[in-house]
């Protein structure tokens, strides 16, 4: 009798002589031709072939052996080695939110399930985060962190070993920092807000507070570090805050505060044309 996993083929049978020395196990591969494949010792019952190849037809016999010489051939048995599945296609990992990655496949043809690894900014080795069940061929990896970027491979398994690895890459977006600086400058007839780029901002907004008043918004920028503000009255002290936004959300805000006006022009301006005389005693 021969059964076939991967990678080996076991064989047994029976033992009807009390005089055999050895048994000679001959093998076919395919349509080939038969080739002695091993000899065991006397009253041995069984043989594990592991030279084997997946996929393949392996038909075997053997023969009982002494000094006077070989027995008949055992009946004919063969087995065929089982496959392990193909590699998923069609593997795409797809960012979600801030924190949430789905993954996605097509389905394989004789698994009974897959392993999922991943590893984090292209750095170290991959570990299991999954396994999903035969003919799953999605998975939500979840509790992830923004701003990072995850490698994600892979394979497709059964009883016969597993496939090689597909792989996809996420990167996870992030809200930018709120600008390092923001800065006010008055001129006569208005107050100009300055602010410093931040990375990863598709735009900043800008609001105002009047003295001790509620913030009101002022004016949403995408590639302007400036504003104008004209709306302002000579005296009146304001603080702006500035924050950056992208799709994945706005920034905390930076502040700076200025008094609008131009300062008073100077009075009292004087002239005076005047000579000095230089004596020298003699």
């Amino acid at each position: 009798v021969a059964s076939a996993t991967q990678p080996q083929v076991s064989l047994t049978w029976t033992d009807n002589s009390t005089d055999e020395t050895a048994f000679v196990i001959e093998r076919k591969v395919g349509a080939g031709s038969y080739a002695v494949l091993a000899t065991t010792s006397a009253n041995t019952v069984s043989y594990t072939d592991t030279a084997v190849s997946a996929g393949v037809t392996y038909t075997y016999r053997v023969s009982a052996f002494n000094a006077d010489g070989y027995s008949a051939y055992s009946n004919e048995t063969a087995a065929t080695t089982g496959d392990a599945p193909l590699a998923p296609t069609s593997f795409a990992a797809t960012p979600m939110t801030l924190s949430s990655v789905d993954l996605a496949w097509a389905n394989v043809a004789y698994e009974t399930g897959y392993s999922i690894e991943r590893r984090t900014n292209g750095a170290g080795a991959y570990s299991v985060v999954t396994t999903p069940a035969t003919d799953v061929t999605t998975f939500g990896d979840t509790g992830l962190s923004s701003g990072t970027t995850y490698d994600y491979r892979i394979a497709a398994q059964n009883g016969y070993g597993s496939s090689a690895f597909s792989y996809a890459t996420a990167t996870l977006g992030s809200v930018p920092s709120s600008p390092a600086s923001v800065t006010v400058m008055g001129t006569s007839t208005g107050l100009f807000v300055f602010w410093s780029s931040v990375a990863g901002a598709s735009g900043y907004t800008v609001q105002r507070q009047t003295g001790t008043s509620t913030y009101v918004f002022l004016a949403t920028t995408t590639t302007a570090l400036s504003y104008r503000d004209n709306s302002v009255v000579s005296g009146q002290t304001y603080t702006y805050r500035v924050a950056a936004f992208n799709a994945y959300g706005s920034s905390a805000y930076a502040y700076a505060t200025a008094t609008a006006g131009a300062p008073s022009a100077p009075t009292g301006l004087t002239a005076a044309y005047s000579t000095s005389t230089a004596s020298v005693g003699l």
